[in-house]
């Protein structure tokens, strides 16, 4: 797979996670396979860190560090497309003066990017030496909008659909740092359904999203996710999407609520960078590393370095206050598939030899009917049946029952009757 290929060709991983959803973006199998490897290096970036109550940023940095050192991040949504000047901003005007203090909120800034940099250009080997950082992580966690943030123009597609990034890419930073970036991980099944729900992005064309909903809902804060969406009291997640539908204007003909688009308005907010949630650290460490990876890493990187840049991240973001956070009360690690062996026994794909087994499946059975045809025509004595009585006399009598509705039961799961002989 495409993330083995880009952990095996890395000197340094940075596993990028969702600071509103830290342990639920963490995958286990994956960092076990980078910490085997004795010359890797392994760094944990909290990304959409400005979604969170600080307080809740500052735990999870504590809670995390213990085990693997850890970095606050906060990408910039805004960035200019490559063609454009440098010395224009991304709505092609010039600015008349340069703040520092701008606003979180409106996407421009990019915060614990000079910080990335600075921890892995003290990684080179020398000035003139170039490493290789591969990112890794579940879908929509912000690894493209990271490359795009550090390089400070648009070089990676983004968006919040899954399987926006196929196949891994170089890109190169400066002289001394190239990034790769890889697709998501995939996500095991063998997962809790809350579980799946959040890491799984809906596509348009996914059957029913409305048991997503639910799932999320169950374990969401009720008064919350009221004040969030400024909507009523519910009693479950199909009174929820009708609320949220009539409050965004979601209406079919007849004025009946689109269920389907509410719950895509909704999973759209937690998957992309819009809503506010937070979780809460485990009380006790979980000890999936041992003693020996944490302190490997821990040597491998400045840790009093790393403390002091998320101090001074963590103070100049602009996070929301707990009492406008959704808080989700669910948080553990989630499992995913890193070999290509899991996933056909997993996702079995039938593709172009299936068909042609199909098509061969088919021409057996024709040339088996046209051997039972030539048999009858042959013996012709076996027949007991008159000439006149034509197999279609039958049918239609079989069929002329079948189609009396009036005497179907109504509540009967299946109208038709298997024990009928049909010619």
């Amino acid at each position: 797979m495409e993330v083995n290929k880009v952990i095996e060709a890395a000197d340094v991983v940075l596993e990028i996670l969702d600071a509103r959803d830290p342990m639920g973006s963490r995958c286990l199998q994956a960092e076990q396979m980078v910490l085997q490897s004795p010359n890797k290096k392994l760094l944990l970036v909290l990304n959409k860190a400005d979604l969170v109550p600080k307080d809740n940023i500052e735990k999870w940095v504590n809670f995390l560090k213990k085990e693997i050192p850890t970095l606050v991040f906060k990408c910039s949504t805004q960035v200019r497309e490559k063609n454009l000047p440098s010395n224009l901003n991304p709505k092609g005007r010039n600015p008349k003066s340069r703040n520092d203090n701008i606003d979180v909120s409106k996407g421009t800034v990019c915060y614990g990017g000079n910080s990335l940099l600075g921890i892995l250009h003290d990684l080179c080997p020398s000035p003139t030496e170039c490493i290789k950082v591969g990112l890794i992580g579940f879908s929509n966690v912000g690894k493209s909008s990271l490359i795009n943030s550090l390089k400070q123009f648009k070089v990676c597609n983004v968006g919040s659909l899954k399987g926006t990034t196929r196949f891994f890419q170089d890109v190169n930073i400066d002289q001394n740092i190239k990034i790769i970036d890889s697709p998501s991980f995939v996500v095991s099944p063998d997962n809790p359904a809350a579980t799946l729900a959040m890491r799984n992005v809906f596509r348009k064309e996914d059957d029913d999203p409305l048991e997503a909903v639910r799932v999320i809902l169950k374990h969401c804060d009720k008064q919350q996710t009221m004040m969030q969406y400024n909507i009523s009291d519910y009693r479950n997640s199909l009174e929820f999407l009708d609320l949220l539908a009539r409050k965004r204007g979601l209406l079919m003909k007849g004025g009946v609520t689109d269920m389907q688009k509410a719950a895509r308005l909704f999973l759209d907010d937690w998957m992309g960078a819009r809503l506010s949630f937070h979780t809460q650290p485990p009380a006790s460490s979980s000890c999936h590393i041992s003693n020996e990876q944490t302190a490997a890493m821990q040597k491998a990187f400045n840790v009093n370095a790393l403390d002091e840049h998320n101090r001074i991240t963590i103070k100049a973001l602009k996070c929301p206050n707990p009492a406008s956070s959704i808080a989700f009360r669910l948080s553990h690690l989630t499992n995913g598939i890193l070999h290509v062996a899991e996933v056909e026994e997993q996702n079995p794909e039938p593709q172009e030899q299936d068909n042609d087994d199909e098509e061969e499946y088919e021409d057996i059975e024709e040339e088996e009917e046209m051997e039972e045809d030539n048999d009858e025509e042959k013996e012709p004595k076996k027949v007991s049946v008159k000439p006149e009585a034509k197999p279609t006399d039958s049918t239609k009598e079989n069929v002329g029952k079948l189609v009396s509705f009036d005497k179907v039961d109504e509540d009967a799961d299946d109208a038709y009757d298997f024990n009928t002989d049909f010619y």
